[in-house]
């Protein structure tokens, strides 16, 4: 018989997995659709970028030490994906609070950054 550690181990080693193949999977049909040339529907109906447009390319510039690509694409580009990795892993009433804060500051970054 597996002890309650083991279960709830294994139940979270799944959640990973599934967590993991879901992001390749979103990644593999954005990457196919930018090639095809397919734009963000936020943009194709409004015509300005999305609250996260830029997030990718500003990750990748990270990556590469391109502190200035980083700054000029997203400066929440890192923050967004630890909240979006906490919003799926964390729980607790302080996390979520953290999350809402972290999309809160982006949104008002992307409204101030329109006009």
């Amino acid at each position: 018989m597996k002890s309650l550690w083991r279960r709830c181990f294994e139940r979270r080693r799944a959640r990973l997995l599934r967590a993991h193949v879901w992001l390749l999977a979103v990644y593999c049909v954005w990457s196919a659709a930018a090639e095809a040339g397919i734009l963000c529907p936020f943009y194709m109906i409004t015509g300005i970028g999305c609250p996260a447009c830029g997030t990718t390319r500003a990750l990748s510039a990270l990556m590469r030490g391109n502190v200035r690509g980083y700054l000029f694409y997203q400066p929440f580009a890192p923050f967004l994906a630890a909240a979006a990795w906490g919003s799926i892993h964390c729980k607790g009433r302080s996390a979520r609070i953290l999350c809402a804060a972290v999309f809160l500051l982006n949104f008002i970054y992307w409204a101030a950054r329109l006009f």
